[in-house]
């Protein structure tokens, strides 16, 4: 059975009918869509339905969602790898060990949405709305988060690593242990946010700061803790765009 014809049975216009309706029947009644440990690669359902619909151990990679209504969708260790879910809106998703890398998720809504573990390296997450999402021990290594909005959101023990945050935005927002060794934070917007045990070793350009904490920044290579400074000696640096010295 080829990759298309596996799609078209486990997400045919039949189920995805059967899935609108429990859903028009305030999840009342039979049809949720739920699906177990299958490949479903390359699937082509743009502008698709899938509220609170449950994916489990799935293989999405490489599938157009593009424009979904994924609210309070569940996606638990599935592989999304060069999805396409581009203004798509997945506000109060819950999102558990599941694999991202090079997915579009440009001008995309997580609003509300629970993200724990799972690698987003390389994602393209500009204009994406991060609003009061809760986000832990993720990989977002190189990804593009340009004129993102990350605000009310708390991300925990996740990695920046050279991302590309070049004119996002974050207000009342918290990170926790989180690595930005290497990331572009030329024009990142920051106000009222607070960085607790944060590493900006080597960053790249100029953030715009108001009221904002950084609570034991670290600027060592490795973010091993060896080089704690104050938050006056961070800013310095970063005035003079040196956090590598």
């Amino acid at each position: 059975m080829s990759n298309q014809s596996r799609w078209l049975v486990y997400l045919s216009d039949l189920k995805l009918e059967a899935h609108e309706q429990w859903v028009e029947s305030g999840y009342a009644s039979d049809g949720r869509l739920v699906i177990q440990e299958r490949n479903l690669s390359g699937a082509n359902i743009p502008g698709v339905g899938l509220m609170k619909a449950q994916f489990i151990k799935c293989n999405l990679s490489s599938a157009n969602v593009r424009g979904g209504d994924l609210t309070s969708i569940e996606l638990v260790e599935c592989n999304l790898e060069d999805a396409r879910l581009e203004l798509s809106t997945l506000d109060k998703a819950n999102i558990k060990d599941c694999k991202f890398v090079g997915a579009y998720l440009n001008a995309t809504n997580l609003i509300g949405t629970f993200i724990q573990s799972g690698n987003w390296s390389k994602t393209d997450l500009h204009r994406s709305n991060w609003t009061d999402a809760v986000v832990e021990n993720v990989c977002l290594q190189i990804a593009r988060f340009q004129g993102a909005r990350l605000h009310k959101a708390t991300f925990t023990n996740c990695s920046f690593q050279a991302a590309n945050l070049v004119a996002a935005t974050a207000r009342d927002t918290v990170f926790d242990h989180c690595d930005f060794r290497n990331a572009d934070l030329d024009e990142f917007t920051i106000e009222n946010t607070r960085f607790y045990k944060c590493g900006f070793y080597n960053c790249k350009g100029v953030p715009k700061i108001e009221e904002c904490s950084f609570i034991e920044p670290d600027i060592s290579e490795e973010f091993n803790g060896s080089r704690i400074v104050n938050e006056d000696k961070l800013l310095t640096l970063w005035n003079k765009a040196s956090l590598s010295v």
